[in-house]
């Protein structure tokens, strides 16, 4: 166990945030963490805590980072879709749900989304009946598993957001449900194999549909440099798993189909040998299903729910960087 130790007067909390920022940046979290929690003596902070979540859960301590995760509130407040319910019902806490209404409430994006859908049967286990307020591009998928409704028709007796089950539960690594929780219909696999060709196949997804924040890891790279990368064998087609950037993926030569939503990605997962995809929502999708080869690239900073990737997906295959900005490194792990 390292042992730190602080020399001369206490530094403000914000040097502290920003000190355990570059060691989060190193990941060296041990070192993050003991910032974190000297900077929460000096004052009360939702972005010390905030931070203090994303080490937690990044080292396996869910029931700690999760209750911290609760500052995501106060960040990033309560997302439009889901106001009313969210203002107008009292939300979960752990009480019985048998014979419970609980609406379950869409927050972050569309990964989390996909991620935490998971979570529904668990709800239903503990007898609850459950409606889900969710984007329109989840509207078939989550439908699978209980009905919708519009935020501002929901008739519950609780709500919770997507991360509430994990955290009221203080779930930890070994907690999380982890089978597969989303199908694709055997008539929409026929249809979208059609399409994409009898060949092999390899679904890619390589870059986010909005701006990466400026503190967030590089999770992207240029499409020709994945292809180049990939270094697929020439009998596999690629298929893009991504909505946006259908004209660049045409012009490498990759199928880019037209999406309606995230059903027919995972339609199309379903006709896939293999999925490569960097951090982004087509990956959660894939996952979901209990695919058996999805490979996730990744920086060799990235996101806290991979660093205990088999918790929630257990086939997934994580590819990592082995040095910051090798993508070499990772893209060498994947399987063809």
């Amino acid at each position: 166990m390292t042992t730190i130790a602080f020399a001369g007067p206490l530094r403000d909390d914000a040097s502290l945030i920003n000190s355990a920022l570059v060691h989060f940046d190193r990941r060296e979290f041990d070192l993050a963490l003991a910032n974190l929690d000297l900077a929460l003596t000096i004052r009360e902070s939702p972005h010390a805590r905030w931070n203090r979540s994303q080490v937690l859960l990044s080292m396996g301590r869910y029931p700690e980072g999760f209750a911290d995760y609760e500052a995501r509130w106060k960040l990033f407040g309560v997302n439009p879709l889901i106001k009313t319910v969210w203002e107008t019902v009292p939300r979960w806490h752990g009480e019985p749900l048998e014979g419970k209404r609980v609406a379950f409430l869409f927050e972050g994006g569309y990964g989390d989304g996909l991620m935490m859908l998971r979570y529904v049967r668990t709800l239903k286990a503990m007898g609850a009946t459950v409606t889900q307020v969710m984007p329109t591009a989840l509207h078939r998928v989550a439908g699978q598993l209980a009905p919708l409704a519009m935020s501002d028709s929901v008739k519950a007796d609780y709500c919770m957001a997507l991360y509430d089950p994990p955290t009221v539960l203080k779930q930890t690594i070994v907690d999380i449900p982890n089978s597969s929780y989303i199908g694709w219909s055997m008539e929409a696999r026929l249809d979208w194999g059609k399409i994409v060709s009898d060949r092999p196949k390899i679904g890619i997804a390589w870059s986010t549909s909005t701006p990466p924040n400026p503190r967030e890891y590089q999770r992207t790279l240029p499409l020709r440099q994945f292809i180049d990368l990939l270094n697929a064998p020439k009998e596999f087609r690629l298929v893009s798993l991504q909505a946006h950037d259908r004209d660049m993926a045409e012009d490498c030569g990759v199928i880019a189909p037209h999406y309606r939503d995230f059903a027919d990605v995972i339609a199309v997962v379903g006709t896939m040998d293999l999925i490569v995809s960097i951090d982004t929502a087509a990956l959660h999708a894939a996952a979901a299903t209990g695919h058996r080869h999805v490979h996730a690239v990744l920086p060799w900073l990235h996101c806290w729910r991979w660093h205990h990737a088999k918790s929630w997906y257990p086939a997934i295959h994580i590819c990592r960087q082995e040095t910051p900005g090798d993508w070499a490194s990772a893209f060498a792990k994947v399987i063809h």
